[in-house]
């Protein structure tokens, strides 16, 4: 009876197994639509297509961790799907969209976030080898939140522009948000906040963020990403001030 028991737990695991895979499986294809769209100068669809794209990514690791099927593979097939949904695909949105008024730097422009949002998972995947358990800080900004800067833009005005100060606006914007992900600026997982917090204001912030991405997309998605930012950027900035005022007054004693 026991033996039983343990071959039907196993076969459960077994089966839970592939679910994460799956949902990150959705990650890569909704980042391929993108592409296909920003081909055919959908740009709309293209840019949404990211935004649902990190739906799924933001699912995958919660639903593994949650059925404790959490692996090497999930963790490597991530960063494969994540290069292609938030590295390649705003990319290329972003140089066909916006960039295009800046040959032929538009393409180094593009390259450089790439090979930013390439630098960034590699790094993460090495952190994560080393140490597991560190999920509660990044060193860098993750690849999705650098993402939403370009095609957020992009869902706010989906025509293409054609304003030169905007355009180079756009190209430092872009190199801005690919040093951002190599920095080694900690950036917050908020990973520690989970449903069982007694707290009412992650839920209420939650409940605002939906409300608004069903009715402008856009904006919420820039204005989530620029408090992130700003949290972070300034926690960062208080911390180093911090240690500085500790050492000088070390040094004085």
């Amino acid at each position: 009876m026991r033996k039983k028991r343990i071959k039907k737990r196993r076969k459960i695991k077994i089966e839970f197994y592939f679910l994460p895979s799956l949902v990150t499986s959705g990650n890569a294809v909704f980042g391929f639509l993108s592409i296909v769209y920003t081909l055919k100068e959908k740009y709309y669809f293209a840019a949404l297509f990211i935004f649902f794209a990190a739906l799924f990514d933001f699912f995958d690791g919660r639903v593994a961790r949650a059925l404790k099927v959490a692996s090497e593979f999930g963790t490597e097939l991530d960063s494969l799907a994540d290069t292609i949904s938030f590295g390649v695909a705003p990319a290329l949105l972003i140089y066909s969209w916006g960039l295009k008024g800046l040959e032929p730097f538009s393409v180094i422009i593009a390259s450089i976030f790439v090979l930013g949002g390439i630098i960034r998972l590699a790094r993460f995947n090495v952190i994560h080898l080393q140490n597991p358990e560190s999920i509660n800080t990044y060193a860098g900004l993750p690849i999705p939140m650098a993402a939403a800067a370009l095609y957020s833009f992009v869902l706010m005005h989906p025509e293409p522009i054609k304003s030169k100060p905007f355009t180079l606006f756009l190209g430092a914007w872009v190199i801005l948000f690919a040093y951002f992900m190599t920095s080694k600026i900690k950036f917050r997982s908020f990973k520690d906040i989970g449903m069982k917090t007694k707290s009412f204001l992650p839920l209420l912030f939650s409940s605002i963020v939906i409300l608004g991405l069903v009715y402008y997309t856009g904006y919420t998605i820039a204005g989530v990403l620029y408090l992130y930012l700003g949290y972070n950027l300034s926690r960062s900035i208080f911390k180093r001030k911090k240690v500085s005022h500790y050492e000088y007054k070390a040094e004085e004693n």
